[in-house]
C-alpha cells in the first residue's frame, strides 16, 4: 500500500510541474509579444490577453464519466468506461505510452482476484493532438469515448475489489480521480463508484 501512495504522489508531483510549465497569462501581463513556434499542423490560438478571456473559454469545460461491467461469459467480463467531454475539453487517451505528463491510468486492488487481460480497447480510435510543448503528437480523447478493459475473474467466491481511475481534464489541468468497488455475489458482478475527486 505505501508503494501505491507513492507512486500516486510521484505522479501528481510530475503533473504539478507539468501543469505550471504551461504558460497561462495573468491578468496584468501582456502576451501579444510572444512568440511560440508550432508544428505545421497546428493553428496557433488566440492570444489571451486576461484571465477573464481564460475562464470564458474554458468555462464548460467538463466531463461526465459512467462505469460498468459487461459480461462475456462466466470468467470474464468487460470494465467499461464512457466518457463525455464538453466544451474544448480533452483527456490524454489510455493508449498513448509516450505523453510525458498525466495520461490515463486504470488500477484495481487486490488482482488476484480479478486480473486485467488484453490490451485497453478504445472506442472510436483516439485522435492525435499536436502542441508545441510536447515533441511528438499524442493520442487523446475528444468529444466522446468508450474504453473497455477485459477483466478475469480467478475465484468461485464472493468478493470485492477497489480500484481507480485517473485521468486529468485539459486544457484546464485538473486532475480527476473516480474511485470504484467492483463486487461479485451469488454469480453477479457489479460496479459501483466510490469517490469523485
Amino acid at each position: 500500500m505505501k508503494s501505491y501512495f507513492s507512486v500516486i504522489f510521484l505522479f501528481l508531483a510530475l503533473l504539478s510541474v507539468s501543469c505550471a510549465e504551461r504558460d497561462l497569462p495573468a491578468s496584468d501581463q501582456d502576451t501579444s509579444s510572444k512568440k511560440y513556434s508550432l508544428p505545421a499542423k497546428m493553428e496557433p490560438l488566440p492570444a489571451i490577453t486576461d484571465s477573464s478571456t481564460w475562464k470564458e473559454m474554458t468555462a464548460d469545460d467538463s466531463v461526465d464519466v459512467g462505469l460498468s461491467i459487461e459480461k462475456i461469459d462466466n470468467d470474464h467480463y468487460y470494465l467499461v468506461i464512457k466518457m463525455k467531454l464538453y466544451g474544448d475539453s480533452w483527456v490524454v487517451s489510455p493508449l498513448e505510452n509516450d505523453f510525458p505528463y498525466g495520461g490515463m491510468s486504470l488500477s484495481i486492488q487486490e488482482a488476484d482476484k480479478l486480473v486485467s487481460e488484453d490490451t485497453l480497447i478504445e472506442i472510436p480510435y483516439p485522435e492525435y493532438k499536436y502542441d508545441s510543448a510536447v515533441e511528438t503528437p499524442y493520442k487523446v480523447i475528444e468529444k466522446e469515448s468508450i474504453i473497455k478493459q477485459k477483466l478475469k475473474r480467478t475465484t468461485q467466491k464472493d468478493f470485492e475489489v477497489s480500484g481507480s481511475l485517473f485521468f486529468v481534464l485539459e486544457p484546464i489541468c485538473t486532475p480527476n480521480t473516480i474511485g470504484f468497488t467492483i463486487s461479485y455475489r451469488s454469480g453477479e458482478m457489479v460496479i459501483r463508484k466510490r469517490q469523485v475527486n
